[in-house]
């Protein structure tokens, strides 16, 4: 991938982290050797630093899901689970699947935003980085 690419990458990102500021109301920060996730109660989303531009665009696209995710009107009943917001308190395997359906949601609501703000990705690349985190959850969800 050429420095164009990276480029594309880097100011769609800051795009993405005014939308989330200016627009969600959270701010964003770049961390190294932290995970991503959105702090509700602090109104702020921390982005993994250690991966490349495209990838930190794809995260925060996904972190942005959630919280859009989380002000609809049906997401207490389509995610009752999930609001435990601390996945060390979800033990059953009801409440786990409840948490991959958002995340699953959280990344197709990713490309939404991406069409909304006229930033372009690379479907096969954004695919690949969500089965990879899904997958994750998944052993997650089965670890016993």
């Amino acid at each position: 991938m050429g420095c164009r690419h990276d480029e594309y990458h880097e100011l769609s990102y800051m795009r993405l982290v005014d939308y989330c500021e200016d627009v969600l109301g959270f701010r964003v920060e770049l961390r190294w050797d932290r995970e991503d996730e959105v702090y509700f109660e602090e109104r702020r989303v921390i982005i993994r630093a250690n991966n490349r531009w495209e990838i930190r665009l794809y995260r925060l696209l996904h972190e942005a899901g959630h919280i859009l995710i989380s002000r609809g009107r049906n997401y207490h009943s389509y995610y009752p689970f999930s609001c435990l917001r601390n996945h060390d308190e979800a033990r059953k395997l009801v409440e786990k699947v409840d948490t991959i359906g958002e995340e699953y949601a959280s990344w197709n609501k990713g490309i939404d935003i991406a069409r909304r703000l006229g930033i372009v990705i690379e479907r096969d690349a954004y695919e690949s980085d969500r089965a990879r985190c899904l997958k994750a959850w998944m052993e997650w969800c089965l670890d016993k």
